[in-house]
């Protein structure tokens, strides 16, 4: 046998022994569901914080975080669920950050754009006690936890200085300062131009439809053709808008037209949104509203807020993009869509948009009233989620809080391939992550909502 041949016979050896390691460590580097990775493989991207202390102003383990949002002009702000008080007090430390240190100066939440707006009145006006300016936002939820309270009086410090932080919403209106506000803003039009006047007759029907869309009345029976002439007044509305639109300009100011012609096509939405989920349930509502969602959010950027840096605070579930590459370990069909939020804005803002997704891995959820309220508080145990999950693997290093950059992980690591998290409802849901959002904020120990006193 020649030297020559035994050198070729090594050589394809020690290639395919080569080969076999390289899968072997690929494999391990990025299967999750065998046991291969572990806590130390996710320290390399975890970046230790100190604190979700609301009024925590040292910034310095938050700072790292400058870097990893990069450019972002749209940062979400999104929760497994509305019941973790921890996660509303960690946000609410977030937008503190992202505005004092990032330029932020928009805050947009989960709820109706005019009620924001007319929560940014409120907030203006010190006459106003800050817990009814609060809500204008909604009855309860954010506006009424302790956890968000010190960022309420945040933000209305902050009107006094020369970068107020703006609240916004993208959401159809809520209860009932959407009504409110809309009567308000169309009298004073009304009174500068007759053209926008509304009579007594036409404001009974457009206050039955908004009961339906603004108020609690979802199941209220109405008969279709009456429904059918509470609309007409709107669309009307929105005809004399758009057809006399030249000569309103010498009354009005483009913006105000535009407010104006958003406002009629809010109430109309919000009426239709509950009609569909009387009439088609709740599958195709959720559908129709992350799409107005979408719109809304898209059109305020564009014609209110123009080279701004905004916040979102929402669900998580309403900004994640390719849903339908989800995988639910349970089979209970949740979030396995395209049709949300922001898998419609992601393509007008690509890498201009950064989701972070706050999860937990143990602790507590659920609703704590005053002792004063008639709201009996429930609370319940998380349940652990699986060992090879995201929360479980982050557990384990020991740190009550992380954050983790998924756009910034070696093609390689298992964060870059399909595993399993519970930062959408709590719920097992199998995927690649870095498709869905941008970083995860982990909280080791969650604490439930604790609601102020009435």
């Amino acid at each position: 046998m020649s030297k020559h041949y035994f050198f070729i016979r090594s050589y394809f050896a020690l290639l395919i022994i080569t080969l076999c390691i390289s899968f072997i460590y690929a494999q391990s580097d990025t299967n999750v569901e065998k046991g291969l990775s572990d806590a130390k493989s996710l320290e390399k991207y975890a970046i230790p914080i100190s604190s979700i202390n609301p009024i925590d102003d040292d910034f310095s383990d938050l700072k790292p975080l400058v870097k990893k949002i990069g450019k972002a002009k749209v940062v979400v702000l999104g929760e497994a669920t509305h019941s973790e008080g921890s996660t509303s007090a960690a946000k609410s430390r977030m937008v503190r950050f992202l505005h004092k240190e990032m330029g932020f100066d928009v805050l947009a939440w989960e709820s109706g754009l005019f009620q924001t707006l007319a929560m940014n009145s409120a907030l203006r006006d010190a006459d106003i006690p800050l817990k009814r300016a609060k809500y204008n936002l909604m009855l309860g939820g954010w506006a009424n936890e302790k956890q968000t309270n010190n960022l309420f009086e945040y933000i209305r410090a902050s009107w006094k200085t020369d970068r107020p932080l703006e609240m916004s919403g993208f959401d159809a209106g809520k209860p009932h300062a959407s009504a409110r506000f809309f009567k308000k803003f169309f009298e004073d039009l009304g009174k500068r131009n007759s053209l926008l006047s509304i009579n007594e007759e036409d404001w009974k029907r457009i206050k039955s439809l908004q009961s339906r869309g603004y108020g609690f009345i979802s199941n209220k029976k109405v008969a279709e053709d009456v429904r059918v002439s509470e609309r007409q007044v709107l669309e009307t509305l929105t005809k004399i808008i758009k057809t006399n639109h030249d000569k309103l300009l010498k009354t009005f100011s483009k913006k105000e037209l535009k407010l104006a012609d958003r406002f009629i096509y809010d109430s109309l939405v919000s009426e239709e949104l509950r009609h569909i989920l009387k009439t088609k349930g709740g599958e195709a509502w959720n559908i129709a509203r992350d799409k107005f969602m979408a719109d809304t959010f898209l059109w305020s950027m564009k014609n209110l807020y123009p080279n701004r840096k905004i916040i979102i605070w929402a669900a998580t579930a309403h900004l994640i993009r390719n849903g339908d590459s989800i995988e639910n370990i349970k089979n209970e069909g949740w979030y396995k869509t395209s049709h949300h939020m922001g898998h419609k804005i992601y393509p007008e803002l690509g890498k201009d948009l950064y989701t972070i997704a706050f999860t937990s891995y143990e602790g507590e959820s659920g609703e704590v009233f005053p002792k004063d309220s008639k709201i009996s508080s429930q609370v319940k145990k998380l349940k652990s989620p699986p060992e090879n999950s995201f929360e479980a693997i982050a557990h384990k290093l020991n740190n009550p809080y992380l954050f983790v950059n998924l756009r910034s992980v070696n093609d390689k690591h298992w964060l870059r391939g399909k595993f399993i998290s519970v930062a959408l409802g709590k719920l097992e849901n199998k995927a690649s992550w870095s498709n869905i959002i941008d970083a995860f904020f982990f909280i080791d120990k969650a604490k439930p909502v604790e609601y102020m006193p009435n």
